[in-house]
């Protein structure tokens, strides 16, 4: 059963991945999504082309905004629709 999903893409920008990550309601608070985009945030590390790691979160998703920053990223600008960009140097 796929209790949700976990990646990271190239983007425009050189040198820079984004992650994005969901976790089904009932499984969440359970350490999957910090499980799954701490491994994210090591697999980047050795990507020879990659420095940064991003994310887009939305400025009132609270629980996403704390894995963040237990993940070590730290928020950035301010998008466009409610986001805020969190990054972290890899």
């Amino acid at each position: 059963q796929m209790i949700g999903r976990a990646g990271i893409e190239y983007t425009d920008d050189a040198g820079v991945v984004e992650m994005g990550f969901i976790v089904a309601g009932g499984y969440r608070r359970q350490g999957y999504a910090y499980e799954a985009t701490s491994a994210i945030i090591d697999f980047a590390r050795g990507m020879e082309d990659v420095d940064t790691v991003r994310a887009r979160i939305r400025r009132d998703n609270e629980p996403s905004r704390k894995l963040c920053e237990k993940l070590g990223m730290k928020p950035g600008a301010e998008l466009n629709d409610n986001l805020v960009e969190w990054t972290i140097r890899v």
